[in-house]
């Protein structure tokens, strides 16, 4: 059995399937287990495994049921305390980073497995450092903000590329007093990630403070510090302004190619839908004058 295989039925597989409550406390005991294996044994394997378990915790479908929502929170929470107690990890996650990048600007980027470990290795350690609360996962994240090389469209740069995507996902996780999200339902997302980039610039040129989610003591990238700084982002707000849709078409962005065409698709699409619906509404009228006719000659 592989080693793939075996994380499968540790993890992923009763997250996909669900279990029952009892069921349920039978898998906490057992990622409670992995946690003391890693404080007996922290090798190399033991971390990975740890690191895997606590990211497939937080997907966003499946788990246990609403009564056991709270066990789960707490199991999560000493994975993290148990991963963080050892300073190397958070080395260890950002030089894997370095390293995927290194392999990748000196491999054959047109080659599909040469892509899929370098995303498979940044997606790993980028998603699991938004776990972290730690000034150095927030720097780490930072600078990944303006990470937009392409890997899967094959040249130029995309504006959301997984890397800078799965960094601004680990920021939101982590900061408690960051940009508010935009509620923009196509463009939001962009809108997010500039204002993502300008907070960090702030926090990293010392002119803002940040709060980890749960904690009221606040942060530089340095450590701890006694004085909040920067202003409070309201509800909506960002600071950054919000580009229009015709200076980002107008960016040689290779992913606005796919924008401009994605755009073009959502207005067919839309038109589509609209004379599919008025069809279906229109025979629905004329299948029931048809029948009330029928109905009353008879």
């Amino acid at each position: 059995m592989s080693w793939a295989f075996m994380m499968y039925l540790v993890i992923a597989e009763p997250i996909v399937k669900g279990l029952d409550e009892c069921e349920w406390s039978k898998r906490f005991d057992e990622w409670r287990s992995l946690t003391a294996e890693y404080q007996k044994k922290p090798t190399d394997v033991n971390r990975d495994l740890l690191a895997l378990t606590i990211r497939n915790m937080a997907r966003g479908w499946g788990g246990p049921p609403e009564e056991l929502q709270a066990e789960k929170t707490e199991v999560q929470e000493e994975m993290i305390e148990v991963l963080m107690g050892n300073p190397e990890n958070l080395l260890f996650f950002e030089s894997e980073i370095k390293e995927a990048k290194r392999k990748w600007s000196q491999s054959d980027q047109s080659s599909y497995e040469e892509r899929k470990e370098y995303y498979s290795r940044c997606e790993n350690s980028i998603s699991i450092l938004g776990f972290l609360p730690d000034p150095r996962s927030v720097r780490v994240l930072g600078e990944l903000l303006t990470d937009t090389q392409a890997f899967w469209t094959s040249e130029g740069e995309e504006v959301l590329g997984p890397n800078c995507r799965y960094a601004m996902a680990g920021l939101k996780s982590l900061i408690e007093d960051g940009p508010e999200s935009s509620d923009d339902p196509i463009y939001g997302k962009v809108i997010d990630r500039n204002a993502w980039i300008h907070w960090y610039d702030q926090v990293k040129s010392g002119n803002r403070t940040f709060r980890f989610r749960g904690s009221d003591q606040f942060y530089s990238l340095q450590g701890p510090v006694d004085k909040a700084l920067g202003s409070y982002l309201e509800p909506g707000s960002l600071p950054t302004r919000r580009d229009s849709i015709k200076d980002r078409f107008s960016r040689n962005w290779e992913s606005h190619k796919f924008e401009k065409r994605d755009a073009k698709l959502r207005g067919f699409g839309l038109i589509y839908l609209g004379v599919g619906f008025s069809v279906i509404v229109l025979g629905f009228i004329v299948y029931k004058k048809i029948h009330d006719f029928k109905v009353g000659r008879s």
